[in-house]
């Protein structure tokens, strides 16, 4: 948080921060210009772009490359947009005027579905071997950096039919899957449903560009991939954090289990782990769960209903 916290204190807005508590005082803010790491999280750069039209001058961005996650940066602008506020982009540099008042375009603003969560169903579909139709998938209103999510399965091995606001996974005709060598530094929120079809791909995968996410809501190359696919067994994996490089060595079928995993309450953890899990041989304990609230608080309710077997324990 510490490049986020430093930016708007460069904006004279009043924060400070103690261990994990951040206080901020609410205040007139007159804007002006930051530099920030593009390196680290696009999150950080939509914050101050969602917060320049609240200014009296607005800010003026400028974001040091290399630049990851870039696409949402993207879809950060289109929704300003979306909401009468005008944004210029150049480059590298992103200028939003201050005194600017949100007011929705149209009267109806549709939130399409989240191709990055719907990837840990098509990874389930294939690693367990069932046909699964996820609905409220529309690609035109996706995010590109998502969405490649579904050209990099097939390419892997998974069949995937898409519709007009559907996408049917043919999990029962899934044989061997095969190794991948691919960028995913715009795709961070891929990374873990990506690894765990490579983990059965026969062969060595590489995923490069993902040093991002060892400031994600844990770290996830250490915490998230390397950690579940230990927990599964089989499948090999090395980690480069300092380059943000994933080396996974698959097998074709994932025979691991019978061990614990901390989510470190990381909604995706949480999610990459439970579907491992379902693939496993043996059953699985995640501890650490609840940061599945999240992003999709009936992720657990949503797979029993899939048929899945999931106890809580220790729940009052």
């Amino acid at each position: 948080m510490d490049e986020l916290l430093n930016a708007l204190k460069n904006l004279n807005a009043k924060v400070d921060r103690l261990g994990s508590v951040i206080r901020v005082v609410g205040g007139r803010l007159v804007g002006g210009y930051v530099m920030i790491n593009g390196s680290i999280s696009s999150q950080y750069i939509s914050a101050l772009l969602y917060l320049a039209p609240l200014t009296e001058g607005g800010i003026e961005v400028n974001i040091k490359p290399p630049i990851k996650s870039r696409p949402y940066i993207d879809a950060t602008i289109n929704v300003l947009r979306d909401f009468s506020i005008s944004a210029e982009r150049s480059e590298d540099m992103i200028y939003v005027s201050g005194s600017q008042e949100f007011r929705a375009v149209n009267e109806e603003f549709v939130i399409p579905g989240d191709y990055s969560l719907a990837a840990y169903y098509i990874a389930l579909s294939a690693l367990v071997g069932v046909d699964l139709r996820i609905t409220n998938l529309s690609k035109s209103k996706a995010i590109e950096s998502e969405y490649v999510f579904i050209k990099y399965a097939r390419e892997v091995g998974v069949e995937v039919e898409e519709y007009e606001d559907s996408v049917m996974v043919k999990g029962s005709s899934v044989k061997e899957l095969k190794p991948l060598s691919i960028n995913l530094g715009d795709s961070p929120d891929i990374v873990m449903p990506l690894a765990l079809l490579l983990a059965r791909a026969h062969g060595k995968s590489r995923i490069l560009g993902v040093s991002h996410l060892v400031y994600k809501e844990s770290n996830r190359l250490r915490g998230g991939v390397a950690n579940v696919l230990k927990c599964l067994g089989g499948a090999g994996v090395s980690i480069d954090e300092t380059n943000g490089v994933i080396e996974i060595e698959g097998v074709n079928e994932i025979r691991g289990g019978g061990c614990e995993i901390d989510a470190l309450n990381d909604h995706r953890i949480v999610m990459m782990g439970v579907i491992g899990a379902l693939s496993a041989r043996e059953p699985v304990t995640i501890i650490n769960w609840e940061g599945i609230s999240k992003s999709w608080p009936t992720f657990i309710w949503d797979i029993e209903r899939l048929g899945a077997e999931v106890r809580i324990l220790n729940s009052p």
